[in-house]
């Protein structure tokens, strides 16, 4: 059988080796690009999280080519099963960190390809699907309440992709994160020029000012932000978990409520209107929501915010490195020393970039318009 390099876990050790991937004829497979390294990729790795695949990415960018005319088409991917929540890509089974991913039973359904939108830079694909759980959350404030001004708890990838996606949109976004040389960092990258967007390290705010909050930290910092958004957030806005709290969690806010719970509720964009609550009891206070995952209209306006914005989007990668040098990474982080020195943001895999190396973003390499053939029920040709 023939072999590809993956990037696999053995415990806290990750390393890249050769394995066979199934070559019967017929069988769809997606040749990776690019993939990105997530926050709960991260967790993976430190085992904070328990999830059992060896190869571990759900964001990026796939070739798909035709056995019988040898045409070639991009697509991105949707880790998230909208029947079954926790069959994840990358999570509960075999991710896009590796040359060759087979498509069917056991791993990622045809169902999770969507297609490539042509211009889109290659670079920013590990984006897509990040910033499409921000426009799926954004979506869900929108049923309650027209936001003015909001407050993102966590100044990580996601709650950058959140920030962004409201800065954008003309909402007023601070961004909050626990340490000052974070926020200092990212006002000197220049995320803010020409949005109302700011990063501090406490909000400006007035109790109660917020129309909206978003938790976007780890677990060992989502009881705290939450306190926060409680502060902040005024009588009839929505206070969105989008990261941070599991199954069993709770906060001494919302008595008898299981957080986790409350994010399981909102699936790839079910239900329609989605599952809102009030977030405590008191009569008139906030509401609170959570979700997993997006759906292929999430995936499509993503790419289209990034194709529009791309200059400020490229800057929250950090750096670009290829297969190799992403196993050095991954050990790192593993050992709790972190991805690198200095501030990281979001760190990109080239799986098509040889050797142990590392490179700038380049948004010069694009998605080529794709040859029609017959589609699948995402919009995606058929191999």
């Amino acid at each position: 059988m023939p072999t590809s390099e993956a990037l696999v876990r053995d415990g806290l050790d990750f390393r890249v080796v050769r394995r066979e991937y199934d070559a019967e004829d017929g069988a769809l497979r997606a040749r990776v690009l690019r993939t990105g390294i997530c926050g709960t990729d991260r967790q993976i790795a430190r085992r904070i999280r328990p999830d059992s695949a060896d190869v571990l990415g759900h964001e990026g960018l796939g070739e798909l080519t035709d056995p019988t005319t040898g045409q070639s088409r991009h697509v991105v991917f949707n880790p998230v099963s909208e029947d079954d929540q926790d069959h994840i890509l990358g999570h509960s089974y075999d991710g896009l960190m590796q040359h060759q991913l087979t498509i069917g039973p056991g791993s990622l359904p045809e169902a999770g390809l969507l297609p490539a939108l042509p211009g889109l830079p290659l670079d920013l694909s590990c984006l897509v699907e990040p910033l499409a759980t921000a426009v799926y959350a954004w979506d869900i404030v929108r049923t309650r309440t027209a936001p003015g001004r909001a407050v993102v708890l966590g100044a990580g990838t996601a709650g950058l992709l959140v920030g962004l996606a409201g800065a954008v949109a003309g909402v007023e976004v601070e961004i909050l994160h626990r340490r000052a040389e974070r926020a200092e960092h990212l006002r000197a990258l220049g995320l803010a020029e020409g949005l109302p967007l700011r990063f501090g390290t406490g909000s400006r705010l007035p109790h109660g000012g917020a129309d909206c909050a978003f938790v976007c930290v780890p677990r060992e910092g989502a009881q705290h932000a939450l306190e926060t958004a409680f502060e902040l957030v005024g009588p009839g806005g929505v206070i969105d978990l989008f990261g941070g709290f599991g199954p069993g969690d709770r906060h001494h806010r919302c008595p008898g409520t299981d957080l986790g719970e409350v994010r399981r509720r909102n699936v790839c964009g079910r239900p329609v209107p989605p599952a809102l609550q009030p977030a405590g009891p008191d009569a008139g206070g906030p509401l609170l929501t959570g979700h997993r995952g997006s759906n292929a209209e999430h995936l499509l306006r993503a790419q289209q915010l990034l194709l529009e914005h791309q200059e400020v989007f490229a800057k929250t990668i950090t750096r670009v490195v290829s297969l190799q040098r992403a196993a050095a990474v991954m050990n790192r982080i593993a050992t709790g020393a972190g991805e690198g020195p200095g501030e990281q943001i979001k760190t990109l895999v080239d799986l098509t970039l040889e050797g142990d190396r590392e490179r700038t973003v380049d948004l010069s390499d694009t998605v080529p318009p794709s040859a029609p053939s017959k589609p699948n029920e995402n919009g995606v040709e058929q191999a």
